[in-house]
């Protein structure tokens, strides 16, 4: 870390020396020292500002929770892929997490669908999911931050929220970009 973001970061986010100093655990006097250029700081004093400046910041920042839809929707891997699209059609989503006796066991996405050998053939609305889902969706725990599913969602169209093993939410890349 550069000496001089120490006062940057600092005033960004809102914290008087004092209070860096506290979460730190070293002296106001010696942060306000390091600002002012008087002194070139120990390797372990720019360990301790930086960790209590990221501390401070990770505290600053939504979790992933925040964003996530509580009331999300999931079909079984039994379940027919017109209840899948009809599903998709009513709330206006693009992808499914399947869940089977509390199991992700996969997903359906428009894509899927779409680009599915049988698409437009028959009776391939009748057909059971399970012959149609992708892989899984990611899953990370409930208070993962911002930038965990941020970097998920460069892979992954959408990832879930699990609390205690048990799924309790799903963000997807329209969700993230509420965050802009």
């Amino acid at each position: 870390m550069d000496i001089n973001e120490i006062a940057v970061r600092r005033r960004t986010l809102g914290i008087t020396q004092v209070q860096l100093a506290k979460e730190a655990d070293i002296s106001q006097s010696l942060i306000a020292k390091l600002e002012s250029g008087k002194i070139n700081p120990s390797y372990s004093v720019v360990v301790s500002i930086e960790d209590a400046l990221d501390r401070l910041e990770q505290k600053e920042k939504p979790k992933a929770f925040s964003l996530a839809n509580k009331n999300m929707v999931s079909l079984k891997s039994e379940d027919k892929v017109g209840k899948a699209v009809g599903l998709m059609r009513k709330k206006g989503i693009s992808q499914i997490p399947i869940i089977d006796r509390g199991k992700v066991v996969g997903s359906i996405s428009e894509r899927l669908i779409i680009t599915h050998e049988d698409y437009g053939k028959g009776d391939f609305h009748n057909e059971k999911i399970s012959k149609v889902m992708g892989e899984g969706f990611p899953i990370l725990p409930k208070n993962s931050g911002i930038d965990t599913v941020s970097h998920v969602l460069r892979y992954s169209s959408a990832v879930l929220l699990s609390e205690r093993g048990k799924i309790v939410g799903i963000i997807t890349k329209t969700d993230l970009l509420k965050t802009i």
